[in-house]
């Protein structure tokens, strides 16, 4: 009879194992990711906006919208985030925002400015400033030099002054727009100009 009992567990085990649907756990990297799926329109016309910049954070994890006005950020953290929606010719969206695990959907509306900003070009150097160096408040802050001594802020497509180290002390030809961005730490808003194409000066 103990056979039997025994014989008939064994069974059970088999047959109801392949029916178990496991439950992510905390170790399980999967468990713990979101996905941005983001609409980007025009707050006028409800019109989808192309080549947008829809990013988290710093940027790090960024997308651009098609034309229809999509894009999908994948596998970041579920949690809260600043989001930032930017585009040349429309004022910047920014918000704080909580994702949750798995996919997350929103549409977001950008307001265009009554004035769109004009590319142009400029050559000069890079230079870089380093304040309290050495501190937990050091700040590295990033300008293009002309020959005439002038100096400007330059910044990445979302509007941070950073990326831009292998260009340090070099000669460049920079095309691109003025607008205000963000140096330090603290987000500080100046004007600058947005980076849309850099290479070095011809003969570097």
């Amino acid at each position: 009879m103990k056979r039997l009992i025994i014989f008939l567990l064994l069974i059970g085990v088999v047959v109801t194992s392949g029916c178990i649907k496991q439950t992510p756990t905390a170790n399980d990297t999967t468990a713990n990711l979101a996905t941005l799926h983001s609409v980007v329109i025009d707050k006028t016309t409800k019109e989808p906006i192309e080549n947008a910049i829809v990013y988290l954070g710093t940027g790090y994890w960024k997308c651009y919208t098609d034309d229809e006005g999509k894009c999908t950020i994948k596998d970041f953290a579920w949690g809260d985030y600043g989001l930032g929606v930017f585009l040349k010719g429309y004022n910047r969206f920014t918000q704080s925002s909580h994702f949750e695990k798995g996919d997350n959907y929103l549409t977001i509306e950008l307001e265009k400015k009554s004035e769109i900003p004009i590319s142009f070009s400029i050559e000069g150097t890079v230079i870089e400033i380093i304040t309290a160096e050495g501190t937990k408040s050091e700040n590295h802050y990033y300008k293009i030099r002309d020959d005439s001594g002038n100096e400007e802020y330059i910044f990445n497509e979302i509007g941070r002054n950073e990326g831009f180290e292998e260009f340090v002390n070099k000669e460049v030809r920079i095309t691109g727009f003025r607008e205000k961005g963000f140096i330090g730490w603290q987000h500080e808003e100046v004007e600058g100009i947005y980076v849309e194409n850099i290479e070095l000066a011809t003969g570097e």
